[in-house]
């Protein structure tokens, strides 16, 4: 990235200050990286990286970058991100302990236990910072007077965007799915000479054509099945996102629902996806301008 953002601010002028904050907030990363894990030999979590000393580099970089912009908007949500994400951090990693040691209620009652109180952690985590950051943004849009209006002709940006969202993703996603079946031996003979994975890969390229397709119609104003306003494409594209991974990680899974611990995240996964479906369905019809 931070190459990248190097040839771009030298190549484009048209790029240049996207291209600058690219920059800083990648050399941020570096920087987090070689103090705290490099210089000072802080691992805090071993065996895996410990991206998160280039994540604080980041974070810390970006608040640099906004007080100089006086961009005291995204100052704020970021402030109750990082309030927020602390605090749900410090309570869902408090559950979690509780359901490794067995303590209280968790050690007295069976149904309690082996519910996989790491995605419990998880869970709450996010919840609490998900809370957080939507009353900073509740209070930064109550000071809008009016969405702003698009500049100029953005359909390459969209595409882009729907391209990594819809198709990207998924595709980085989901081929642990394939791996995970394979190592659990669920594929059986080949079909017509062809083995099962060559298969699922011609189904995820043909499913990616098709969802090509329907960005390039739909970015051409020929596809009436997507709304025209953008608070109803945003939540279209919402649930989408939503369904498409609880149902992606649930295939994954489906065969090992016989530990409580597994079934357990997955009711969970169903319930929430429901639970954001209803807050869409039933929420306030403003027209918005995105």
């Amino acid at each position: 990235a931070l190459l990248v953002a190097l040839i771009v601010g030298i190549w484009s002028e048209r790029w240049r200050a996207a291209a600058r904050l690219m920059a800083i907030v990648a050399g941020g990363w570096w920087g987090g990286y070689l103090l705290l894990t490099g210089l000072l030999g802080l691992r805090m979590t071993p065996p895996r990286s410990d991206n998160w000393a280039g994540c604080i580099g980041i974070f810390v970089a970006m608040v640099i970058f906004l007080v100089r912009e006086k961009n005291h908007g995204a100052l704020l949500l970021a402030g109750y991100g990082a309030l927020s994400g602390g605090i749900g951090f410090a309570a869902g990693d408090f559950v979690q302990m509780l359901g490794r040691s067995g303590w209280g209620p968790i050690g007295r009652y069976q149904a309690l236990q082996n519910l996989d109180y790491w995605k419990w952690m998880e869970r709450i985590f996010g919840l609490i910072m998900g809370i957080g950051v939507a009353l900073g943004a509740r209070r930064l849009a109550a000071g809008v007077a009016a969405p702003p209006e698009p500049s100029g002709d953005d359909r390459r940006l969209r595409f882009f965007a729907l391209t990594v969202l819809l198709i990207i993703m998924p595709w980085k996603t989901f081929v642990s799915n394939v791996r995970f079946w394979m190592e659990n031996g669920q594929f059986g003979e080949p079909l017509l000479g062809v083995g099962p994975r060559m298969w699922i890969l011609a189904v995820a390229i043909g499913l990616s054509v098709v969802m090509i397709t329907a960005i390039r119609l739909h970015l051409g104003g020929r596809l009436p099945m997507i709304p025209k306003d953008g608070t109803g494409r945003v939540q279209l594209l919402l649930l989408a996102l939503v369904w498409l991974f609880v149902i992606g990680d649930f295939t994954r899974t489906v065969s090992h629902l016989e530990k409580k611990g597994v079934l357990s995240v997955h009711v969970s996964f169903w319930m929430t996806a429901m639970l954001v479906t209803l807050l869409v369905l039933f929420s306030p019809s403003k027209r918005a301008n995105l």
